[in-house]
């Protein structure tokens, strides 16, 4: 199912963008509105600088990226303008509800078993009163 999900219009990010790098420097850009420095996105996505860098050169040239230049500082945010946009949103907003309905689906299942314990609980405690 989450293959599914993740599958819009018959392809996927992965046949778009090769490097995960990239993948990766997209969804912190997408869930981040305000431009972010290079070490930042690296430290929000867990990846090596380095890495970092070349995704953002790639997206960069290909004008996914826009990069601004404040005083010492370059700052990268994600092209609302571009093509890839949309579908990039789509896919990220895809992913997050998936990855909600997975996880209140798990938090269920552990109330339930919760329940299931507090009531067989209570029936012991309730013999035990009785003798």
């Amino acid at each position: 199912m989450y293959k599914y999900l993740y599958n819009i219009l018959m392809f996927s990010l992965e046949d778009i963008f090769t490097s995960k790098a990239v993948i990766k420097v997209l969804r912190v850009l997408y869930f981040h509105s305000s431009p972010l420095l290079l070490r930042h996105i690296a430290y929000i996505a867990d990846v090596p600088v380095y890495s970092i860098q070349r995704a953002l050169k790639q997206l960069e040239s290909d004008k996914v990226v826009i990069k601004k230049k404040k005083k010492h500082y370059t700052y990268f945010t994600l092209s609302k303008n571009h093509t890839y946009y949309d579908f990039i949103a789509k896919v990220f907003r895809l992913q997050m509800e998936y990855t909600n309905r997975l996880h209140a689906a798990q938090l269920n299942k552990k109330a339930k078993s919760v329940l299931e314990f507090s009531n067989s609980a209570h029936a012991v405690i309730k013999k035990a009163k009785k003798v």
